[in-house]
């Protein structure tokens, strides 16, 4: 019975370390499910004890505010994800800051860095508002919830003709480009949004 329970969690174990990694970039918080995930995220504000963290996303489908906070010690289970998605050139992975170091300028809205999370999901509730997992941090892996407070959704606009049409070397120099269906010559629209156009 033993060599059962010991061949599960090993199978267990390595399926978890082979599912493909959720990129929270191309989802809603709906879309989330149990397993590995990273995103990039900027700190708007955070307690003076560092118990917790606001932290701002964006994703093709809309800009989503979550609060961050520690919810237990550290673990050892969770499954690393460096190099399964490829990271913004400007984002830090949280590996690499202390868990008490995130909320700094450096990372704010508006700075020229953000955090790049990895870790796994452990718990997805309520079309993605309430998320528990464990990130990788430098002094560890971190238990940590994730609590949804705010969004913008783009869920009404039609999906992009072409997605992430690259205009420069960097990986956040994407745009996408939506056409006009029909035979006639149609005006050409070019939106400009301050603060979100990286050159």
């Amino acid at each position: 019975m033993r060599a059962a329970v010991v061949f599960v969690l090993i199978s267990a174990t390595a399926a978890l370390r082979a599912s493909p990694v959720q990129n929270f970039r191309d989802m809603t918080p709906a879309e989330l499910r149990t397993g590995r995930i990273a995103m990039e995220a900027q700190v708007y504000n955070g307690a003076i004890d560092g118990s917790w963290v606001k932290l701002h996303m964006s994703s093709r489908r809309g800009w989503f505010g979550y609060r961050l906070e520690r919810i237990g010690g550290a673990s050892s289970a969770v499954a690393p994800v460096a190099g399964d998605i490829p990271r913004p050139a400007v984002a830090v992975p949280s590996r690499e800051i202390a868990w008490d170091k995130i909320n700094q300028d450096r990372f704010r809205a508006g700075s020229n860095e953000s955090v790049w999370l990895e870790g796994t999901l452990t718990r997805a509730e309520g079309g993605g508002a309430t998320l528990e997992g464990i990130f990788e941090f430098k002094d560890g892996p971190i238990r940590a919830r994730l609590h949804w407070l705010e969004h913008s959704d783009f869920g009404l606009n039609p999906p992009p003709s072409f997605a992430g049409v690259a205009y420069g070397p960097d990986p956040k120099q994407v745009m996408d480009v939506f056409l006009v269906r029909g035979r006639k010559p149609a005006p050409v629209a070019v939106f400009f949004h301050g603060g979100g156009w990286y050159l």
